[in-house]
């Protein structure tokens, strides 16, 4: 076995798909809640915090349980508000609930205010967004605050805001009971003790949209959740759990890394390009967001070890190929006396390793990693529109033939255009034993009934395991047209969605399950 080899294997995580019943969910949550009871009434002098800011209390005095508030936040729901006003993409999938029907019908009148028109000219993305609502006191922000606050003040919105302060405790409270119940403030406390030096709050979004946010103030972190559900309410389930417990571990990342080891830098300047379309665009960031991933794969590893094998393939497809070996520092580090891990030396490592270039790995997904290195654009052969599309958004993209491959070895593949037309899409469908039909789409025991359908994936090279295939397909060519630019891809497998007037409808998303040995399997 070659080194080469040996880094192959030692850096691949393992890959037991996870399948979750809403059942087994609903029983696992009400055991965590009626624990949580049980240790609230044993413990000596605890309190409820009753839907406001504090820190938790927990059973054990020996165990120091970190500062973890759940609220609401006026800022979040202002901007989100004229984000909504304004429909911005990034807030329109937010479920329909009594509340954002009531913002609809009290501030739809608003939709010309110059507040709504100066959120719209920022052109940001709703992360973006959310950060700025917790920066409006920024003295940068002054002239666009300005118009925030006359926004409020025309429209009365801090009455509204104020007038259901019930209905918000609801929501918090019963996320709150939730988190404590799971109980990884109590994991992170009882090895690193209380944050100190600031905070980490979950604040819940109620017309952010259904996704999640993390947002840094200072030495402060804030995880914002989206409601998915219709009732209104914060989802209380295991994907929302562990966006509070990675949070939680940014936070405390966040005020241990003090300093960026120069080594750092070489590492960044070897996988900047792998990693900036995942958000990482600067050698402290990488630090930062490789030990936090790494500290809650450990913490993953004790509450769900079926979702840590997940999370850690996530990583190395972010292009974290030090992933699993940092989980493994903090792993010892976890030992009596030992204290959080100096990264230093670790990433002097890392440098010295990648001086000659990355090491080969297999490629693990997703659609995005296959841009995020070098790649060549294939166009299909028989239609000409679609064909000019993918040239003009990839300039020198290739057209399919049967030596494609041959012509564009060991580099990704970008391949658009229906079966019929590109050689690469159909050899990529077959290998991956994914069918398009007329009437339907068919993963594996997923079959998704329809026409005007697309189908986006990822999959390996044939020829070369460590390059991916990136494939744009659709029952009719002319459906592509415009994909690559309107149909978000948010780190997965595949995505299947259906060509409308106005661009497209997801339908579904996934990651391919492996097995235990690596291979690549449907759903």
């Amino acid at each position: 076995m070659t080194d080469a080899d040996a880094h192959v294997r030692r850096r691949r995580a393992e890959t037991t798909p996870v399948r979750d019943a809403d059942a087994d969910l609903t029983r696992r949550l009400r055991i965590r809640a009626v624990i949580a009871a049980i240790a609230m009434l044993a413990a000596c002098g605890s309190k409820h915090d009753g839907g406001k800011e504090g820190s938790a209390t927990t059973a054990a005095p020996s165990v120091q349980r970190a500062s973890l508030a759940v609220r609401i936040d006026r800022r979040v729901e202002l901007i989100s508000l004229l984000a909504r006003l304004g429909k911005h993409p990034g807030f329109a999938d937010a479920p329909a609930t009594a509340y954002t029907a009531e913002l609809d019908k009290v501030f739809g009148r608003y939709a010309d205010h110059p507040a709504v028109a100066a959120t719209a000219a920022l052109d940001l993305p709703a992360d973006a967004l959310l950060d700025l609502a917790l920066h409006l006191d920024d003295p940068e922000r002054g002239e666009y605050a300005a118009k925030v606050k006359a926004f409020a003040q025309d429209v009365a919105w801090e009455g509204f805001f104020d007038r259901h302060g019930a209905s918000f405790a609801r929501v918090t409270d019963t996320l709150r009971t939730v988190v404590e119940a799971e109980g990884a403030a109590d994991w992170f406390g009882a090895w690193l003790g209380p944050l100190e030096g600031g905070a980490y709050t979950v604040v819940v979004g109620l017309a952010a949209g259904p996704h999640a946010y993390l947002v840094r103030r200072g030495r402060d972190v804030v995880r914002v959740v989206g409601v998915r559900r219709p009732d209104g309410m914060a989802g209380a389930d295991d994907e929302t759990l562990a966006l509070v417990a990675r949070g939680l571990a940014q936070a405390y990342v966040e005020r241990r890394v003090t300093q960026v080891p120069p080594s750092a830098e070489q590492v960044f300047a070897a996988v900047g390009r792998r990693v900036a379309p995942f958000g990482i665009r600067a050698a402290d960031r990488l630090v930062v967001e490789s030990a936090a991933s790494a500290l809650y794969t450990l913490y993953l590893r004790a509450k769900r070890p079926d979702a840590a094998t997940l999370h850690a393939r996530a990583e190395l497809r972010r292009g974290l190929l030090w992933h699993n070996d940092l989980v493994e520092l903090f792993r010892r580090a976890r030992a009596p006396g030992a204290g959080f891990p100096e990264l230093a030396p670790f990433f002097d490592g890392l440098a010295r390793d990648y001086a000659a270039g990355l090491p080969r790995t297999p490629f693990l997904g997703a659609v995005e990693a296959v841009t995020a290195a070098d790649h060549v654009a294939v166009a299909p052969s028989g239609d000409e529109a679609t064909a000019a599309y993918v040239r003009t958004r990839f300039p020198g993209a290739a057209t399919a033939s049967d030596h494609t491959l041959a012509d564009a070895p060991h580099t990704g593949l970008v391949a658009f255009g229906a079966p019929g037309d590109n050689l690469v899409v159909a050899g990529a469908l077959a290998h991956a034993r994914i069918s398009v039909h007329p009437d339907a789409i068919v993963l594996g025991k997923r079959r998704f009934p329809g026409t005007d359908l697309v189908l986006v994936f990822a999959w390996f090279r044939r020829d070369d395991p460590t390059r991916g295939v990136a494939v744009y397909t659709a029952q009719r060519n002319a459906d592509l047209v415009g994909i690559a630019e309107q149909l978000p891809l948010t780190g997965r497998d595949w995505y299947v969605a259906r060509r409308t007037r106005d661009g497209f409808t997801l339908v579904d998303r996934g990651d391919f399950p492996r097995a235990v040995d690596g291979a690549w399997t449907l759903p």
